[in-house]
Parts: structure tokens; sequence; C-alpha cells
């Protein structure tokens, strides 16, 4: 499956860093010119910051990547409901020469009626990287351009683009869904024309035949919900009543497989997210009430009998909409998550968010852990002994001092707005994050940030 959304900053050759203060700044480290025609470079790097004087408290940066020298920006104010679209400005500046300047593309992002699109987000093709398709859900609208923004073209729309998806082979085929009608609508032509699927479509994704060709795979609600697709691997749910549900999965399209849960006593398995799958490994959040959330691991994805999963951590933070946390601000956020992050390029690792005490969202509750070997124990990060300018940071252990990250819980915050763990399969064993050296995530008056 070819689909990219843009929740976080990419990360190739560079490392970009975004500040989602009250006016926005981009600051992006990367190879110099020399460097980068030199395959053998040795590390010498190079930094630079753009102004961008934008009043949005949010930004999405998309480096194009594969040798190219675009990076593309959104600024928006995520948390800004589609009744205030009309006093709500979102921003696009796109950079032809790899973050030295930025050009504001807004106005090439207009609506039939001469008024500016809200664009809330955009989906690039990862075998075309010109190719972006930009949506507005507020209008029903769709942008498509061919040649990394320098020219748009719009469409406006019998429906609402929630997901797209490109055709692995033919760059011309696109898809969109429509999450609430459950429809699928397909342009041969890169968005001049729509048409619509018949039938319901919950989810649909790329898989292969027995010949290894490609197909497109549609699924829908009529029995088994589908919550997620990797690889040959399909992950569906089935309800039994309003407080239990079971998971199954499917490798290579074949029988359904039942997951078995450990689940401590007097709880049930209400929802489920699927946080990863590597090789036979798969880690699998489950709610069990409206305000806990624990991570299962499960090593028996190989096997042809019932999936069997193991607890791995308890009171992880997560987010299932309209069910969970709905007296706090979390209840306007509309979709599902739990923070796990994966380190890329390094096998197993992974960093989680705990909530110690129940029902309270208050940073002081949340804790950084961290897992060597895919969830079988977890521990606390240790804090680094040196701050940014050599000083020593005193820190007793008596004071069971930690470090402790910011994951999309803190990127979705409405007074953080801090940018989520960035890591690199090029670049193993280094994180690039944010922090705070203590007891929790609370921030005192003293903190330091890594």
């Amino acid at each position: 499956m070819v689909l990219h959304a843009m929740p976080t900053i990419w990360v190739l050759i560079t490392v970009l860093f975004v500040s989602v203060r009250a006016k926005p700044w981009l600051e992006v480290e990367g190879l110099t010119n020399d460097a980068k025609k030199d395959s053998n470079f040795n590390g010498t790097v190079s930094s630079k910051i753009t102004q961008l004087n934008d009043p949005n408290k949010q930004i999405m940066v998309h480096l194009v990547g594969n040798g190219s020298i675009v990076i593309i920006c959104l600024t928006q104010n995520a948390t800004s409901a589609p009744s205030n679209a009309s006093n709500t400005t979102n921003r696009i500046y796109i950079s032809y020469d790899y973050g030295d300047s930025y050009e504001d593309k807004t106005h090439l992002f207009k609506l039939n009626n001469g008024s500016l699109a809200r664009i809330n987000n955009f989906f690039f093709y990862s075998k075309y990287e010109s190719r972006i398709v930009f949506t507005d859900v507020y209008n029903n609208v769709i942008f498509m351009t061919k040649d990394n923004g320098k020219t748009i073209t719009r469409t406006d729309l019998d429906f609402t683009p929630n997901d797209v998806l490109f055709h692995e082979f033919l760059p011309d085929r696109v898809l969109a869904v429509q999450k609430l009608q459950s429809q699928l609508w397909i342009t041969d032509d890169f968005g001049n024309r729509w048409r619509l699927w018949d039938g319901d479509a919950n989810l649909f994704s790329w898989s292969r035949d027995e010949n290894q060709e490609p197909k497109l795979v549609f699924y829908t609600t009529n029995v088994l919900d589908v919550i997620y697709t990797k690889g040959d691997y399909i992950f569906f749910t089935s309800k039994h009543s309003e407080d239990r549900s079971d998971l199954f999965v499917s490798h290579k399209l074949g029988k359904p497989r039942k997951c078995t849960f450990d689940v401590p006593p007097g709880l049930n398995s209400q929802d489920f997210y699927v946080v990863d799958v590597t090789s036979t490994r798969v880690l699998v959040a489950v709610r069990h009430t409206d305000a806990l959330s624990h991570l299962y691991l499960s090593e028996d994805l190989n096997k042809d009998d019932d999936v069997r999963f193991y607890l791995s951590l308890e009171g992880i933070m997560c987010h299932f909409p309209k069910k969970t946390w709905q007296n706090t601000w979390l209840a306007r956020v509309d979709d599902v998550f739990a923070d796990v992050y994966k380190v890329k390029g390094v096998n197993g690792v992974y960093i989680a968010s705990q909530l110690t005490v129940r029902n309270d969202l208050d940073l002081a509750h949340v804790v950084t852990l961290i897992t060597y070997d895919h969830g079988g124990s977890w521990r606390c990060l240790n804090a680094p002994v040196y701050d940014s300018e050599g000083n020593r940071i005193e820190r007793p252990l008596s004071e069971n001092c930690s470090l402790h990250l910011h994951q999309h819980f803190s990127h979705i915050h409405p007074d953080m707005r801090l940018q989520n763990i960035v890591s690199s399969e090029f670049a193993p064993g280094i994180v690039m994050t944010t922090g705070v050296i203590g007891r929790s995530l609370k921030v005192s008056l003293k903190y330091e940030r890594v």
C-alpha cells in the first residue's frame, strides 16, 4: 500500500526540527552541498533557520527525498472545529532550494467562489515524488500537482476525501475514501473526473495474488471490521456486545485466526489498535475501559492455530475516539493513537508513554519507558549526564529521575504542540526528540530539553 499521510516529520539523510509556538519557524539540519554530492561524506553538518511569520500553531513538514531538494510545509490550527473554518487560514509553503527560502503558495489554493481553501492534509506518491494531493475536507475540494506545487489543479467533489491511495504502477490512478458513508471514489486521470465504486468500502489496500501481481482488495463491515493491514497480514474485529470484542488476523487473505489475550481478571477487551507488526511479532493496544488500555505482545503470527497475546505493558497512553477520555480535551481528537514509538534502524526497540494514575491526563502522571526486546520487558530511560553546554546535570538518583519523552499526546496537546520522536533507518541508534528530566513529563521551573 502506497499511502502516506503527514502526521510526523520525515527523516532521510537530513533531520528536520519544527517549533509550534505562536509564530512557527523551521530549522533544518542537513548535509552541505558538497556533502550531498559525496556518498563517502564523513559527517559535516550545516544548519539553517527560516522565519515563516505564520500565526498558526502547528506545522507539518515533508522532505520529498530521493535526491530532491523540495520541502513542503502546511501550517494550521489542528484543533479548530469545522464550524470555525471560515476564520482559519491554513497555509502552504514550499522550498525549492533545500530550505534556503520558502514560497507562500496559499494563493494557489482557492475555492470556486474565490476564497481560500482550508487545506487539512496532503498525500504524496513515493514512486513519483513530484505528485502530491492536497485535501480540503471542510469544502470537499481536492488539489493536485505533478510538479511539486508549481502548478495546482482544483477539482470540486461530491464527497469528502478523508483518505487517499495511489496505484502502485499507474501514476494517474488515485483512490479516495469517504469514511462516514464508506464510499470509495476512483480517478484515472489524476483527479479531473471521479467515479464511485459500487459497494461499501471501509478500508482498501493493495495486495498481491499468488503470481505476485498487484490487486486492489476491498474490505466491508458486514461481519468483521478491518482495522489494520500490514504486508500480508490483515486484522479484523468482531463485536459481541458494547463492552466485548474479538480480534482476528488473516495471512495472505486466508482464514482468519482468533487472537486470545491474557487479560487481567475483571477486564474485557473492548477495542483494539495494532501498534506494529514485524516478522512474526505483533504489538496490540487493547482498550479495557474508557481510561485504561494495556499493550500486548504476540510472537505467534506464523502459527496455524489461535494467536496468543501476553501482557507487555499496563496503562499505556492510548485514545479511541468517542470511547475514551470523553470528559477531557482529547474528546475532540478524532484519530486513534497509542504513544508507542518504534525506533527505526534498531531491531526490537520501542518507546512508550505510560499513565501512572488512571482517569487523569495530567503530565505529572505520564512517564516514558523503553524496551529492547520487542516489548518483553520495559525500563526507564537513563537521563543524560551533561546538558547542551557541557554542564553536568545534577539530578540525584534518590529522586527517581529519568528521561521522559514527548510523543503524539504532546504533539496534539493544545498547550504544547511539541514534535514527536524522530529516528531514521539510515542513522541507526540516533533519536531526535524533546523531553524532560524528572519523575514524569511534568515540566518544572527548571527543566532540560534533549
